[in-house]
């Protein structure tokens, strides 16, 4: 084979060499697994990923040949010579899944409209609202959107909406990571936003709280959230980080949010039965005493779940709307390729957005805050949800 030829095997063979660790680094956070763990499993996985690149390039990188599995080299072993081929098949998926992606719809045909404008937080604060140097420089950094906030509003066709019901908003907020890395004045902003929205229902799905000293936040900053059908809440894996959770869902309770988190609610709005449910899997178990009960005809069915990976176990119980979070939209989107990173174990599937997954139409949110405060080409989001009455 030709050096030319060789190269462009090794070139793809080094991207499906990457890709599968991102992958398992995604997969991490698929896991219930504690907090030290999931950040060691981070570091190895990362740590792998460069040895095996620098232990290839130090023994071959004088030699054109490279001994993959198309040449007649013999300096590799069977073993190195079989992931070399499977390096190779992960970067063809990888583009046919971009290839896939990029001649899709660019939308569900459930999404009727879409509109959003764009708000420069860090000008409506009396000062820059980070609270460490490492995010006042981060901040700083050219492109980085951690102080914008972009508000969309969204119009979904649901075919089980009663006609009373048509037009019924929910405001969707997620992953406020309270940390003390943004300042109270940056959330307080984000709640006028998400209150100016005038929804009748504010959900907020999970990731609240990451430390100990931001517990008082919660009925201080989201006490003034404020919706006429009333503002719910549930827990994601970062609020498992707080010693005693059920502190945590005390100061929902303080600030006027009904905790769902491993239960269920039955509302009755218009007229329509609602069942609101909460899914906190895989950290937080299914707590309530009775079983989900079996769809009705006329009862219009949400969860609230923080991860987008339960999508099957809405599924299955037939869930009309899900809302979710905790990938962030990726963090950063690489234009034209899109996410990398996401803590899913669907990959980059779900980073944000809507989804129609019958019987069940899925909205992830790319949240409001995170443990990196680093975001390029994908803002932090509140999303108000129009919903609309479809024909079955």
């Amino acid at each position: 084979m030709t050096p030319a030829v060789d190269c462009s095997l090794l070139l793809l063979a080094l991207f499906g060499h990457v890709a599968v660790w991102v992958a398992i680094f995604n997969r991490v956070h698929a896991f219930p697994w504690p907090c030290w763990l999931v950040r060691v499993s981070e570091r190895l996985a990362v740590l792998i990923c460069w040895a095996i690149m620098g232990w290839f390039c130090w023994n071959y990188s004088s030699v054109w040949q490279v001994p993959m599995w198309l040449t007649t080299s013999s300096k590799l072993s069977t073993g190195w010579q079989i992931y070399l081929i499977l390096c190779l098949l992960q970067a063809c998926r990888i583009f046919v899944l971009w290839v896939r992606w990029k001649l899709s719809p660019a939308a569900p045909p459930a999404l009727l409209s879409t509109d959003s404008h764009i708000v420069n937080v860090a000008e409506q604060c009396p000062e820059l609202p980070v609270g460490k140097r490492k995010t006042r420089w981060q901040a700083s950094l050219p492109g980085n959107e951690i102080l914008t906030l972009e508000v969309n509003r969204k119009e979904l066709a649901l075919p089980r909406l009663s006609p009373d019901n048509d037009g019924l908003t929910i405001t969707h907020l997620s992953d406020l990571h309270f940390t003390g890395q943004l300042t109270p004045p940056f959330f307080a902003s984000v709640v006028d936003e998400a209150n100016a929205l005038g929804s009748d229902i504010i959900m907020i799905t999970g990731d609240i709280v990451d430390k100990q000293p931001c517990m008082d936040w919660i009925p201080e900053i989201l006490g003034q959230l404020v919706a006429s059908k009333g503002v719910y809440g549930i827990l994601g894996n970062h609020d498992k980080r707080i010693c005693d959770v059920q502190q945590v869902r005390q100061a929902l309770h303080q600030a006027g949010i009904v905790d769902v988190g491993g239960t269920f609610r039955q509302l009755s709005i218009q007229g329509q039965s609602i069942l609101l449910a909460g899914n906190e899997l895989p950290w937080f178990p299914w707590q309530p005493p009775t079983p989900l009960p079996d769809r009705s005809e006329n009862q219009l069915r949400i969860l609230m779940s923080h991860t987008p990976d339960q999508i099957q176990w809405a599924r299955a119980r037939a869930f009309d709307l899900m809302l979710a979070g905790h990938n962030h939209g990726g963090q950063v989107r690489i234009p034209v390729i899109g996410p990398i990173a996401t803590p899913s174990w669907y990959g980059t599937r779900y980073a944000c957005g809507v989804f129609d997954e019958s019987p069940t139409l899925l909205h992830v949110s790319r949240g409001i805050s995170g443990v990196h405060t680093l975001r390029y080409w994908c803002r932090p989001e509140v999303t108000q949800i129009t919903l609309r009455r479809s024909e079955p």
